[in-house]
């Protein structure tokens, strides 16, 4: 994720918004280990350099090649899985800032509360504040145990005989237009068919007052099918 940041940042304070972020997420500072077991997921200790870098941007077309670099310097076994550039148009400015975070670590929810949490140590930091952020929830550590035992609980397991009969039910095979063809991507064909304007204003005078009640209908309080 590419940030801008119309008024610039420190790299100092950015660099200090980072290591308390990974200070606060557990699950930011995972690596990931191959055993004869399969892989396994350690969490590493907090190091003294936070995995931010800053680069002196003399053009738009170098912010490419250095997230293209980054992104693919992620390393599961050595870590860490989350790193950040941040780029500056002049000395002790950072103008974007980037983000590469593995998607092991993260999803589409948690990129909501990780920029939530960074702004608001940045701002704190900004004012010589200590840097405050919400109460931690479930650790990582204590939803992965919770998990295991869950899936080894009697209620689990009483489960088992349900899905494993589903497992061995057969199948009917998808249907096909043309059971001796070839069915593959390369040998499919696109119908396509367009509609004028003419023929769309009159499908839409048709059928909008129709599509409009339904609406109301599942919009009603009183409505069965709310």
């Amino acid at each position: 994720m590419l940030l801008e940041l119309p008024n610039g940042g420190r790299p100092d304070l950015v660099e200090a918004v980072i290591k308390h972020l990974l200070a606060h997420h557990d699950a930011l500072r995972s690596v990931f280990n191959y055993s004869d077991q399969g892989w396994v997921q350690y969490c590493e200790e907090l190091k003294e350099k936070a995995p931010v870098a800053f680069v002196d941007l003399p053009s738009m077309t170098a912010i490419e090649s250095e997230c293209m670099q980054v992104q693919t310097s992620l390393n599961l076994s050595a870590g860490p899985l989350l790193r950040v550039v941040g780029f500056r148009t002049e000395p002790g400015n950072v103008s974007r800032l980037l983000f590469v975070i593995h998607h092991l670590l993260t999803d589409v929810v948690s990129w909501r509360i990780l920029l939530e949490d960074f702004v608001s140590a940045y701002e704190q930091l900004s004012r010589n504040q200590t840097v405050a952020l919400p109460a931690k929830t479930t650790s990582y550590q204590q939803w992965s145990k919770r998990l295991t035992d869950l899936a080894q609980s009697e209620v689990i397991k009483a489960d088992l005989p349900y899905w494993l009969e589903q497992s061995r039910k057969t199948l009917p095979r998808l249907p096909l237009d043309f059971a001796e063809g070839v069915n593959t991507v390369g040998e499919a064909s696109v119908v396509s068919a367009s509609l004028s304007d003419e023929e769309t204003t009159a499908l839409c005078r048709k059928f909008l007052p129709f599509i409009k009640r339904r609406s109301l209908m599942r919009c009603s309080p009183h409505s069965r099918e709310l």
